[in-house]
């Protein structure tokens, strides 16, 4: 089979598991992506995916995908590129990501008469998105529909509205799966009073979490600007996560004096032990097909204060998991914040129900789940 994707860090942070379970089922597994310096994956992650795909004896396809909508020509050079690798291979089916690439991908399909299962890891649509976005990409999504044998969602909005497009069938799964029992067996042992020395916190300092790529749509914006309302009180947000926004928000950080509050710590490898000696998980995307950071922070036991949008919805619950704000209300985050830092009592029953809640969306539970869908085409073929 053939695995897609625009870029290659969509198929490491993704789709490992995906190829365990393929390879499992006893397919010989291809993939096709843009694996060039285009896609900003760190050195350390590309190295291990492509480690991987040595062990396991995947074979790689570079098609010069673009990040966003890209351009007539070079879209058309990605479809001559892909094409020409799904001609010259008897793939049984392909399994495609990324809503440009699959686009390209189900045109090639079709040509080629190869069934095409189509991951939606979040449409660009969504209720209370853009009207833009509803104009440019709900039409695409509903035409390109007919030419795909399955569509697998993440999350319940986008799951419904599939149900309503032309796919022969619909998959809910959710997410793309967590291993909650590395973040929920993480010690504070250490780790706690390690990061408070390193950045010379008190013992009652109130520790903000964000981990996030730093772009637009992860909004990390919003809660900078909510310190800016909090300065009285004794909270440090870190935010852990590299991209194109870094030098927008330091100089924000910078004019509006928060440089003691807010520290960008970068790319890190140790997310869970990040998460182990911090107290709150802040999530303000403007739009999240499901939001793994999030989930990961939940199963960690933090209480999280996210925007009420997209696939957030499913576990983010005002009052139960946390608070949840529209994405640029950033007095409600400080709100939330403040109640949260206020009342320890319901600060512990958020922890509990955030643990329990996570389970969910474990790794186990969402491998399952893909075997079952995969077996259908194996069982097909």
């Amino acid at each position: 089979m053939l695995m897609v994707a625009s870029m290659g860090s969509m198929l490491a942070q993704f789709n490992i598991e995906n190829m365990k379970i393929l390879i499992e089922l006893g397919y010989k597994v291809d993939v096709a992506a843009n694996f060039t310096d285009v896609d900003p994956m760190s050195h350390e992650r590309r190295k291990k995916l492509f480690d991987f795909f040595k062990e396991e004896n995947i074979k790689y396809f570079q098609i010069d995908f673009s990040r966003g909508i890209g351009s007539v020509s070079g879209n058309l050079k990605a479809y001559s590129q892909l094409n020409k690798v799904i001609m010259n291979n008897k793939y049984d089916f392909i399994h495609t990501h990324s809503p440009l690439a699959s686009v390209i991908t189900r045109i090639s399909a079709k040509k080629n008469n190869v069934p095409v299962l189509y991951t939606a890891h979040g449409f660009q649509f969504f209720r209370g998105g853009s009207f833009k976005d509803w104009v440019i990409f709900y039409p695409i999504e509903y035409f390109f529909s007919k030419y795909t044998d399955g569509i697998i969602t993440i999350n319940n909005e986008d799951f419904k509205r599939a149900k309503k497009m032309n796919s022969k069938k619909v998959y809910y799964i959710p997410g793309v799966g967590v291993n909650t029992r590395k973040y929920g067996m993480t010690s504070e042992n250490g780790k706690f009073n390690k990061i408070r020395i390193e950045f010379s916190l008190g013992m009652d300092t109130t520790i903000l979490l964000s981990v996030g790529e730093l772009s637009k749509r992860k909004n990390h914006e919003v809660i900078i600007r909510a310190m800016a309302t909090m300065k009285e009180l004794d909270i440090v947000y870190f935010i852990c996560g590299v991209g194109q926004e870094e030098t927008k928000l330091r100089e924000l950080v910078q004019t509006l004096n928060l440089n003691e509050k807010v520290k960008l710590l970068g790319y890190r490898t140790d997310i869970d032990e990040v998460m182990s000696y911090s107290d709150i998980f802040v999530f303000p995307s403007k739009r999240e097909g499901l939001g793994l950071a999030a989930i990961e922070a939940m199963a960690a036991g933090l209480p999280i204060i996210t925007s009420n949008v997209n696939g957030i919805n499913d576990y983010s619950i005002d009052g139960v998991t946390g608070y949840s704000y529209s994405p640029n209300d950033y007095k409600g985050f400080a709100k939330g914040i403040k109640m949260l830092i206020n009342n320890k009592e319901i600060f512990g029953k958020m922890k509990i129900n955030n643990k329990n809640a996570a389970v969910k969306y474990d790794i186990a539970n969402v491998n399952k789940n893909m075997k079952e869908i995969y077996e259908q085409y194996t069982k097909e073929k």
